[in-house]
C-alpha cells in the first residue's frame, strides 16, 4: 500500500493512502520504467458483468488487486482527491472519496491528517465524473471545507473518516451520482463493490510489492463483507464497532495504496449505499481481508454537517389483503415487513375510487361495493426516509356470497368394468354444503346419472368417467367442481364358471326360500334380487325370501349378480318355483 507505515504487535499494518510526495516519486519511477512489471489480471467471464446492483451468486470469485478497468457510470459516486502541487491529476491523486450529496464527499481521515497537521482545503482539488486520471494536466474542483472526525488520531485506525465540502455543488448525471448513507448493520457475506485508482499489485506485510503499478483508469472489483468475526482471521486492531472487514475467500480481491477514502458500496433493493470507507490492512491481497470504516457508526456525525437527506426504505413491499370480498365481510390490510419499521396510513379503494372514511387497517365490505374490486394503499412514513406508498393487488369482484373456506376435490372410486358400481367422493368441505351429482362419460353428461353412485354400462366401454358435483349452502357461493377423469372403462374378464342359481325350500305361504348361487370361478361377491312373475320385488335383495300370502299363485325366481374386480359383472337367474294357491 502507498503511504505511512505503522508498527503493529506482530504484523505491519498499512494505511491505504499515498502521500502526495510519494505519489509524485512513484509516477517518476513509472515513467522511467523502474517499477515491477504488473501481474496479469485473472478475471472470470462472469466477473465482467459484476457491477453493483447486479445479482451475484453467493460464492467468491477470483480477481487480482485492483480488479478491472471500469467506466465512471459503474461507480459515479467515485471521486479522486488531488494534490494541487502536482502537474497532472494522475501525478497528484493520493486518495479517493464518495459523493453523498451535490456538495459533500466522504473520505478517510488519514488522507487529510499528517501527525497533528490537517490538510488545508486550498491545497487539494477533487476530480468527479471521470474514470481517467489525466497524465498531462491538472483539472480539479475547489474545496471549501474539511471536517475530520474529532476522535480520529493519526497513530490509530479508529474513527478513520472525514468530510470534504466542494466550493460549488455538482449536477448529477449518469457519471456523477451520490451514494446514500447506510444506517443499518451489514449482513455477513453481503456482496460489495470497491473502486479506486490505487496500486494493483499484491503487497506483503513487510511492504514488498509484487507487480506494482498505479492505473490511469478507475479500477473496480467485488468483495464480500464479513460479520464481526472477520471470517475468524483474528485481525489485530480490528474493531467491529467502528470497522468493517471485507475480502474474498482466496484473498485476491482487495484495495491498496491510493484507494484510501474510497467507497465500499452495497446495493439493497435497488438502492446504492455507502457502507464502508477504505481505511487500512496488513498488506494488499496478502492472505488477510481489507479493513473499512463502518459508515453506519458515523451516520449521525455525518448528518450534523450534511443534513439528513431522506433515503429510501431498505424494504418496502406491496401490501396484501386478507379476507373475502363479500358484502358484510371484513378485509384486513397486511402491510408486510418494511425495513426500517415505519408508521402506516391506509386508504381503501372500490375500483379506482377512494372509499370515504376507509382509512384503517381493516375495512368492512359494503353493499355499494358489489361487482367492484377492492384494493388498499399503504403509505409509510419515518423520519429521515422518503415517504413511500405501495398498493395491493385487487381482490375478486365483490359479491353477496362468500366462497367456501374449504372446498374439497371430488374423486371416483370403483372398478372400471362395465356392470361395476362407481362411487363419488366429495372431498372435505367447510362448512358442509348440500351436494348434487352429475356423472360424465368423456366429459359428456350421462342421462339420469345424478346419484352418488353409478353402475357402468356397456355404453361406457372405452370411455373415461368423471363426476361433477355442485355444492350449495345459504350465504355461500354455489361452487361446481369436477373430478379428474378415470382411465378407460373395459368390458372386464369373464368368469370361467358362472352357473344359474337354484332355489331351495318349500314354495308355500309363510315358508322361507333360499338362493344358492352355485360354484363360480374365480370366487366373486354376490348380490340378489327376488322376482315375482319376472318383476323385481321391492326390498327383496337378500339371499333368502319369506313368501307372503300376496304371492299365492305366483312364480318366484331369484337373480344373482356376481362382482369381482377386473371381471364383467355377470347376472344369472334361477328356474321358477310356483307358490300354490290356498
Amino acid at each position: 500500500m502507498k503511504g505511512t507505515i505503522r508498527q503493529a504487535t506482530q504484523l505491519t499494518a498499512w494505511k491505504k493512502a499515498a502521500s502526495p510526495l510519494l505519489t509524485l516519486a512513484l509516477a517518476t519511477l513509472l515513467a522511467a520504467g523502474t517499477l515491477f512489471t504488473p501481474a496479469a489480471a485473472t478475471t472470470l467471464d462472469s466477473d465482467r458483468d459484476s457491477r453493483l446492483g447486479v445479482s451475484q451468486p453467493g460464492q467468491f470469485t477470483s480477481k487480482i488487486v485492483g480488479g478491472t478497468n471500469i467506466s465512471i457510470s459503474t461507480a459515479p459516486w467515485q471521486v479522486a482527491i488531488i494534490d494541487r502541487r502536482a502537474s497532472s491529476n494522475f501525478n497528484g491523486q493520493f486518495c479517493g472519496g464518495s459523493l453523498i450529496s451535490s456538495e459533500w464527499i466522504v473520505t478517510a481521515a488519514h488522507c487529510l491528517v499528517d501527525g497533528s497537521l490537517e490538510t488545508q482545503p486550498s491545497s487539494i482539488g477533487i476530480q468527479v465524473g471521470n474514470a481517467t486520471l489525466s497524465t498531462s494536466r491538472l483539472s480539479v474542483l475547489g474545496v471549501s471545507t474539511i471536517e475530520v472526525h474529532p476522535n480520529y488520531v493519526s497513530w490509530g485506525n479508529n474513527h478513520d473518516i472525514a468530510l470534504i465540502k466542494l466550493s460549488n455543488p455538482v449536477s448529477f448525471s449518469s457519471s456523477v451520482a451520490p451514494l446514500s448513507i447506510y444506517r443499518s448493520a451489514v449482513a455477513h457475506n453481503t456482496l460489495a463493490y470497491v473502486s479506486g485508482w490505487g496500486q494493483t499489485g499484491m503487497t506483503n506485510n513487510s511492504g514488498f510489492v509484487y507487480g506494482s503499478r498505479f492505473p490511469t483508469i478507475l479500477q473496480g472489483t467485488n468483495v464480500y463483507v464479513s460479520d464481526d468475526n472477520c471470517w475468524g482471521q483474528g485481525v489485530s486492531g480490528f474493531n467491529s464497532t467502528t470497522m468493517l472487514c471485507a475480502g474474498t475467500l482466496d484473498w485476491m480481491n482487495d484495495t491498496c495504496q491510493g484507494d484510501s477514502g474510497g467507497p465500499l458500496a452495497i446495493n439493497v433493493s435497488g438502492t446504492n449505499y455507502l457502507a464502508g470507507v477504505t481505511s487500512w490492512g496488513y498488506g494488499c491481497a496478502w492472505l488477510t481481508p481489507g479493513l473499512y470504516t463502518k459508515v453506519s457508526n458515523y451516520a449521525s456525525w455525518i448528518d450534523t454537517y450534511v443534513g439528513v437527506a431522506p433515503v429510501d426504505f431498505v424494504s418496502s413491499p406491496n401490501p396484501t389483503i386478507e379476507g373475502y370480498a363479500v358484502v358484510g365481510q371484513t378485509l384486513t390490510a397486511n402491510a408486510g415487513d418494511w425495513d426500517p419499521s415505519p408508521s402506516f396510513n391506509y386508504q381503501w379503494f372500490a375500483g379506482s375510487t377512494p372509499i370515504s372514511n376507509a382509512t384503517g387497517s381493516t375495512y368492512t365490505v359494503a353493499r355499494a361495493d358489489r361487482n367492484k374490486t377492492i384494493t388498499v394503499s399503504v403509505s409509510a412514513t419515518r423520519s429521515g426516509y422518503v415517504s413511500t406508498t405501495r398498493s395491493s393487488s385487487p381482490t375478486a369482484l365483490v359479491s353477496t356470497t362468500m366462497p367456501f373456506p374449504t372446498a374439497g376435490t371430488p374423486s371416483v372410486s370403483g372398478s372400471l368394468v362395465a356392470g361395476q358400481t362407481l362411487t363419488a367422493s366429495t372431498g372435505s368441505w367447510s362448512p358442509t354444503p348440500r351436494f348434487t351429482y352429475q356423472w360424465l362419460s368423456n366429459n359428456a353428461a350421462i342421462r339420469r346419472a345424478t346419484g352418488a353412485t353409478y353402475v357402468l354400462t356397456s355404453a361406457e366401454i372405452g370411455k373415461s368417467i368423471s363426476v361433477r358435483i355442485i355444492a350449495t349452502l345459504s350465504g355461500f357461493t354455489t361452487t361446481t367442481v369436477t373430478s379428474s377423469p378415470t382411465a378407460f372403462v373395459t368390458a372386464g374378464l369373464s368368469f370361467t364358471s358362472s352357473p344359474n342359481p337354484t332355489i331351495s325350500g318349500t314354495p308355500a305361504i309363510g315358508q322361507t326360500l333360499t338362493a344358492n348361487p352355485g360354484s363360480w370361478s374365480p370366487e366373486p361377491t354376490y348380490s340378489y334380487q327376488w322376482l315375482s312373475n319376472g318383476r323385481a320385488i321391492s326390498g327383496a335383495t337378500a339371499s333368502t325370501f319369506l313368501v307372503a300370502s300376496s304371492y299365492a299363485g305366483r312364480s318366484i325366481t331369484v337373480q344373482v349378480t356376481a362382482n369381482r374386480a377386473g371381471y364383467a359383472a355377470t347376472s344369472r337367474t334361477s328356474s321358477a318355483v310356483a307358490v300354490p294357491r290356498r
